[in-house]
């Protein structure tokens, strides 16, 4: 492996040696040798004839372009209940569309962009994926579909409407039921027979005895 003649503690004796007149000459140890960097992994950057008008350059540029358009779509869809000021949910982004009854939409695309895509924090996205999302939102792939507001308000209100009719109905019952009339009384009574009619006095039969009595 070596040569027979090299002396491997000789070569580390000098090594050291050349260490010392190093950090004595410059003052400091020289620095380590440099590993050389592989490649991150990820999405790359679109080829420039692919939609370059959507190619912004530097990666905050990139996310100045596409994050205000995602929030301002949020912000329509909840009709204001999402307010611009929160900015996009990035990571739990299922979780507030879900609570805000928000559904989203992604066309088939030529960039395999997904629903997916969009459920994480944009400024911890690569240029090329922040590009990717600037693409979907301009050409239209990208949708997000809320509650409709007017569909709610014509149910509230005819909710509102039945409870007040049953209401109504249940006064006007409760008037009708208190304000009977009372059925004449078949029974005799002490100034009427069992017809109703008044009981006329024996006073014929008295007149008849006191002529008698005078003759």
């Amino acid at each position: 492996m070596f040569p027979a003649k090299e002396d491997l503690r000789t070569g580390f004796i000098d090594f050291v040696k050349g260490q010392k007149s190093i950090e004595k000459i410059t003052g400091s140890l020289p620095p380590l040798p440099k590993k050389a960097r592989k490649p991150q992994k990820g999405k790359e950057d679109l080829p420039g004839d692919l939609y370059p008008q959507y190619n912004r350059g530097t990666k905050a540029k990139q996310l100045d372009a596409v994050r205000p358009k995602l929030v301002e779509a949020l912000n329509k869809a909840t009709h204001g209940r999402w307010a611009v000021g929160n900015g996009w949910p990035g990571s739990s982004t299922v979780e507030q569309l879900n609570s805000l009854g928000v559904k989203m939409r992604v066309k088939r695309n030529n960039l395999l962009v997904t629903p997916n895509n969009f459920c994480h924090k944009l400024d911890r996205l690569k240029r090329g994926e922040l590009q990717r999302l600037l693409v979907a939102v301009e050409e239209g792939w990208f949708e997000l579909i809320g509650p409709d507001v007017d569909l709610v308000e014509v149910l509230d209100a005819s909710d509102t409407y039945q409870h007040l009719d049953q209401g109504s109905s249940q006064r006007s019952k409760s008037t009708k039921s208190g304000t009977k009339q009372r059925r004449p009384s078949t029974s005799s009574t002490a100034t009427g027979g069992a017809d109703g009619k008044p009981n006329k006095k024996p006073c014929c039969a008295k007149t008849k005895a006191a002529v008698s009595k005078q003759k």
